[in-house]
């Protein structure tokens, strides 16, 4: 994907205001970020200017992961084999029968099958029927921010930093399964039939750069796990901002693309630059 999509001659207009920050710091080179959406439609493109020419000037570009890796067979092989039950269990038997069978419902409206489920542990069926209903909605993996961005660093030979490994990602996933399957499917059940709405507003809101909504969506996503939110928001951003703070400190001038729920709200990864004395502004 190393061209931009096109705009079509019915897309929206672009945001009104880019999901992009500058942070600076007196002796620091300046950080730019930019919040991305994992999956993509076809009229965020092309960029921002304010994007392309932070992007342009930086001689590092962050991500929160190695997409190469995602992207190939082994890692797709070990994310199957995390994913799957031992032999002697099955899903249905961890749920109660009318869980399994509202699951059963909505798992056929999008294409998968009871049997397929039923091996399957149910974090790994809830990433994937999240998946397939997100690409329902019109949004598509392959038209995500980060992965159009670390094809076109790729392909330019400009220097990539990756915040985290593709296993790391994968074992928090996993954790997930912390929680009972019972309290996952439901959770998920929930998600699937607020996805239309969500992934709507959700546009929007990057549209628009509505840092504020934005915070206050993820929030409400989170309103009944906070555990959830401290393992994949507050944890990871204060692992990546030592990073990040690394990179500047050696002089480098830092890219960075994570998702935008990342970049706004409490104990995001702007919060953390704000409190270590750094100017963080967003981009008109």
């Amino acid at each position: 994907m190393e061209n931009a999509p096109a705009n079509t001659p019915d897309s929206d207009p672009p945001p009104s205001r880019p999901m992009l920050w500058t942070a600076t710091r007196p002796g620091a080179p300046p950080v730019a970020f930019f919040g991305v959406l994992h999956f993509g439609v076809p009229d965020m493109y092309p960029l921002p200017p304010s994007v392309e020419n932070a992007y342009a000037a930086a001689d590092i570009a962050a991500f929160e992961t190695d997409l190469r890796q995602v992207s190939s067979p082994a890692f797709a092989a070990s994310i199957q084999a995390r994913g799957a039950l031992p032999p002697n269990e099955s899903l249905p038997n961890k749920l109660s029968a009318d869980t399994w069978q509202r699951l059963q419902t909505a798992a056929a409206s999008l294409g998968y099958s009871p049997s397929l489920l039923s091996t399957l542990t149910s974090w790994y069926c809830s990433s994937t029927l999240t998946s397939a209903a997100l690409r329902r909605n019109g949004l598509a993996s392959t038209l995500g921010l980060d992965t159009y961005l670390f094809s076109r660093a790729t392909a330019e030979n400009k220097t990539i930093h990756c915040l985290e490994t593709p296993e790391q990602q994968l074992a928090l996933l996993a954790s997930i399964s912390a929680e009972s399957d019972e309290v996952i499917i439901l959770n998920l059940l929930d998600e699937l039939e607020a996805m239309p709405d969500f992934s709507r507003h959700l546009l929007t809101l990057w549209r628009q750069g509505a840092a504020a909504p934005l915070a206050r969506l993820i929030t409400r996503s989170f309103a009944d796990h906070p555990d959830q939110r401290e393992r994949m928001l507050k944890n990871r951003n204060d692992a990546w901002y030592s990073q990040l703070e690394r990179l500047i400190d050696q002089g480098h001038r830092v890219f960075v693309a994570v998702g935008a729920g990342h970049l706004v709200g409490r104990g995001s990864l702007l919060s953390l630059f704000r409190r270590h004395h750094f100017k963080v502004v967003q981009a008109e």
